[in-house]
Parts: C-alpha cells; structure tokens; sequence
C-alpha cells in the first residue's frame, strides 16, 4: 500500500499541533511536578486544527520533496500556525479560551485554599483575584 504525500503532509499538521499543544505543558511540568493539566491547550488545538485544516491547508504547497522532509515542513508549518493562534487568542482581551483561562485559574485557586484549610494551615491572603 502506497501513502500519498498528502498524507504525509496532513499527519505532519497533526504533528505539528501536538507538539505545539503540549509542549507548554511539559515545560511547566518540568519547573513545577504537581502542575495539573489545563484543558485549555486541547482547546486551542482543536481550533488550530480546524483553522489549519480549512484554511491554511490550502496554502500549504507540498514540495518536490522526500516523504520525511514534507512531513516535517507540514509539521513545522502547523507548529508555527499554532504559535499564531495562541498569541492572537492571548493578546484580545474576550473569548472562549479566555474566559476557561479564568475559570479554570479559579478552580485551582479554590482547590488551593481547601488543601491549605485541610492541612490546618491559614493562608496569608483568602481573596481570589483574576485580572482582566
């Protein structure tokens, strides 16, 4: 069985958003062991997918290339593509992602404050600020 570059190119993408996806979270899980996960990262994949998918894929070219090179170019492609859309999604100051960003900050804020209160210890300051 035969693969198409195509496919080469469109498994590339997906690579591509992966590692972009999750390569915040393992650096923060690298500096700090306890850091849960926050689904916002899935969010933003999927809507890089989709932008990837039915906007840019179209101005992606396939080179005259070896299958590797045209999987790493897709890869490097949609890495980059990711990268634009998460500095667009954090630079406006409203929408979905946003908006989890900050309840997703307030749960683990609120889980913060019940472990503190288990452990009988009183935290210096009870109030939950987020900034907008």
């Amino acid at each position: 069985m035969e693969v198409s570059l195509e496919m080469y190119a469109i498994v590339g993408i997906l690579i591509g958003v992966l590692i972009r996806t999750f390569l915040p979270y393992f650096q923060k899980l690298q500096e700090n062991p306890g850091t849960l996960f926050d689904w916002r990262y899935v969010i933003t994949a999927l809507l890089s997918t989709v932008i990837t998918a039915f906007i840019l894929i179209p101005l992606f070219t396939i080179p005259d290339a070896t299958p590797t090179m045209i999987l790493i170019q897709a890869a490097v492609f949609a890495f980059t593509s990711q990268e634009f859309l998460n500095a667009y999604a954090k630079g406006t100051g409203s929408g979905a992602v946003l908006t989890l960003n900050k309840q997703a900050r307030i749960k683990r804020l609120e889980a913060k404050l019940a472990t503190l209160k288990k452990k009988n210890e009183q935290p210096v300051e009870t109030t939950i600020t987020i900034e907008t």
